[in-house]
């Protein structure tokens, strides 16, 4: 592992020890290079168990998850990804991109069709920051998830 974090594929895998770990770790990188403690958490491939969301909630952070994805990392046809992604944008939807090519070829008609529709385009901190208030309730009163607060705000 060295002085760099690192993030197993699948922290199912993993023991209680070994995600407290990865968290930690990657989160000491984060706060040293960005100047940032992180808040949210989406763990890697977007798998998990309530194990890791108990776990990132006891770093004080909340588990979220994109809405949409484009499976950039395995199509290769930006069309494709525009398809997968443009019937089903909707205001509020978290778009999990990488830097691939096929991505990076179909954002213009992506940001074209959320233009179209009015929608912003943001961060995940500016896309939820009208549940800013909820946020901050769901770290006080421990929530895990940011659904499990909007559930029982």
């Amino acid at each position: 592992m060295g002085n760099h974090a690192y993030t197993h594929p699948d922290m199912r895998t993993l023991s209680t020890e070994q995600i407290r770990l990865e968290l930690r770790k990657t989160n000491q990188v984060i706060e040293k290079e960005l100047a940032f403690k992180p808040k949210l958490f989406t763990p890697p491939y977007g798998y998990f168990d309530q194990r890791i969301i108990d776990l990132a909630a006891q770093e004080n952070m909340l588990t979220i998850l994109s809405t949409l994805d484009t499976l950039d990392w395995k199509i290769t046809d930006p069309e494709e990804v525009s398809r997968r992604i443009i019937p089903n944008l909707k205001n509020g939807s978290l778009i999990l991109m990488h830097p691939t090519e096929s991505s990076i070829k179909a954002l213009p008609a992506m940001l074209d069709a959320a233009h179209e529709k009015s929608y912003k385009i943001g961060t995940i901190t500016e896309v939820l920051s009208p549940y800013k208030e909820l946020l901050r309730f769901s770290l006080i009163k421990g929530c895990t998830t940011f659904s499990s607060c909007l559930i029982n705000a």
